[in-house]
């Protein structure tokens, strides 16, 4: 199974006046997974950016189970999945290395830009190692939710 564990200590800037973690700071542990993953199965993110390939992400979620506290050590667990030609996800759960409870699961979407900030197709190389090493979806993905406009395009008829 191509997962990657990251042990990482909560540090005491992560964590808002109460001493949790501020939630954006997840999106955070979940660059720190995929970035980890890529390193050990794929080639660090710096390679690709010498050939003008571009991480971005389309889309991220993230469920909160549990609070993570300052100075907790949790698990950041990542690996790929819905590999398509022109964009990819990486789902996440991240654990309390001592309880073992989930404390947070989610997922981001990916596609890649040349340094122009224009669409590039990934290349046959890529796709197809990154196909050999994904995983089923395991998280259960929230229905699409309507943007504003798409609410209230009657209303403005």
């Amino acid at each position: 199974m191509a997962t990657v564990k990251v042990s990482h200590r909560v540090l005491f800037g992560d964590t808002d006046a109460l001493g949790i973690v501020y939630y954006g700071n997840y999106f955070r542990y979940f660059e720190i997974g995929r970035a980890e993953w890529f390193r050990q199965f794929m080639k660090p993110f710096t390679h690709y950016v010498e050939q003008d390939y571009y991480l971005i992400v389309l889309e991220s979620f993230c469920k909160h189970r549990k609070p993570a506290r300052y100075d907790d050590v949790i698990e950041i667990e990542s690996w790929a999945t819905d590999i398509k030609l022109i964009s990819f996800a990486f789902e996440y759960v991240i654990r309390h290395s001592e309880t073992k409870e989930i404390l947070v699961e989610g997922y981001t979407l990916h596609t890649t830009t040349g340094k122009d900030g224009k669409l590039r197709r990934f290349t046959r190389e890529f796709l197809a190692e990154l196909k050999a090493l994904a995983e089923p979806s395991l998280l259960a993905k929230p229905k699409r939710r309507p943007t504003f406009n798409e609410k209230h395009e009657d209303s403005t008829s």
